[in-house]
């Protein structure tokens, strides 16, 4: 009876520190496969501990087998099942659904650019800030060409729609200088121009910019769930927390360790391409398949180094890079924002983590 006793002791150890690693990875990293591993790690472990010596719990060799079958067979497709489950419902629902418990933060951030940078002038008709009606030899369409608008501070660019794919116009609007100007990604600029002809109209912006300027593009739908930076960019597919309120079913930046909450934004805000390109016969550049809270590096690598043409655009999160801190395990700088969870307005960490890294 003693030894039974140590036995089910050892059990229930093994069950509680299971129990306390798994949630400890579903907290940290709610959307990996991870904490799935951690609970069969559990499973296998009781059944090691039944095999030591199963006779001093009383259970003759057909009543072993039962439960040999069980945990070693039916346990880990009961995991992917529970999975797989997890998995359907971590549906995206979009920022809206956010409104209901984050006013606050909601009003804040849909008055940010990040939240409308990418704009339908039927929805918005004061969005164009040029005067169309005015001729310029560089602009060739009409506002009726136009379903979506790029943009307000610095420039202004303009996309077409033809059939379920969009594309860039030759001009784009100069909002500092109020002047009309080409557009057009020349060589030698990004990487991905050699794949793609010398032809707005050749080059679709769902591989080469829709990824980042949404929220779960599907680049076999081509639809998303909606436009510009949205909740669930930062944070994750929100359908289960909508549900159920709760930390551990939605990833908070501020609580995931440097180099996951810094893959948040440099998730857009760098220069790389995909580990597996072309994707489906066409080459993308955005990290297609990541999630926040994933590991970016299993989707992105990025370059530290940029061309000269491209280094007037480096964002502060690519200043990050370009310092060697992203890759540097005792370095502890991140990107956060400034003002407000829902600021999206990145501090510039060049000068800081030049100094402490």
């Amino acid at each position: 009876m003693i030894k039974y006793r140590g036995r089910v002791s050892e059990l229930l150890i093994i069950v509680i520190a299971g129990i306390v690693a798994t949630f400890d990875s579903w907290r940290r990293r709610p959307l990996s496969l991870v904490p799935w591993c951690r609970l069969l790690q559990v499973f296998r472990l009781i059944l090691y501990t039944f095999s030591m010596d199963r006779r001093l719990t009383g259970a003759n060799d057909s009543m072993f087998r039962i439960v040999h079958k069980l945990v070693a067979r039916g346990m880990p497709l009961l995991v992917f099942m529970a999975f797989a489950a997890h998995a359907q419902t971590a549906q995206f629902v979009g920022s809206t659904k956010c409104k209901r418990c984050h006013e606050q933060v909601f009003d804040r951030w849909s008055k940010t650019r990040m939240a409308n940078i990418v704009l339908d002038p039927a929805k918005h008709p004061d969005v164009i800030i040029p005067d169309l009606t005015k001729p310029d030899p560089l602009v060739k369409f009409t506002r009726k060409d136009i379903a979506f608008v790029y943009g307000s501070k610095w420039k202004q660019r303009y996309f077409t729609k033809v059939g379920d794919d969009f594309f860039p116009l030759g001009a784009q609007w100069d909002v500092t200088h109020k002047v009309w100007r080409s557009y057009m990604v020349q060589p030698g600029t990004d990487w991905w121009v050699p794949f793609y002809p010398a032809d707005n109209m050749k080059r679709p912006t769902g591989p080469t910019c829709d990824g980042c300027h949404s929220v779960n593009y599907d680049i076999r739908t081509k639809e998303v769930t909606e436009w510009n930076v949205g909740c669930e960019k930062c944070h994750g597919p929100g359908g289960e927390h909508v549900d159920r309120p709760s930390p551990s079913n939605i990833v908070n930046p501020a609580r995931l360790d440097f180099v996951h909450a810094s893959d948040v934004c440099i998730q857009c805000h760098s220069q790389g391409r995909p580990l597996k390109n072309p994707i489906e016969g066409k080459y993308f550049d955005w990290p297609v398949g990541f999630v926040v809270g994933q590991n970016l590096s299993d989707y992105w690598p990025w370059r530290t180094t940029l061309s000269a043409s491209s280094r007037s655009l480096i964002s502060p999160t690519a200043q990050l890079i370009r310092t060697g801190c992203k890759a540097t395990t005792s370095c502890k700088a991140r990107c956060t924002p400034t003002a407000s969870p829902a600021s999206v307005a990145m501090t510039s960490m060049a000068p800081r983590t030049t100094r402490t890294c």
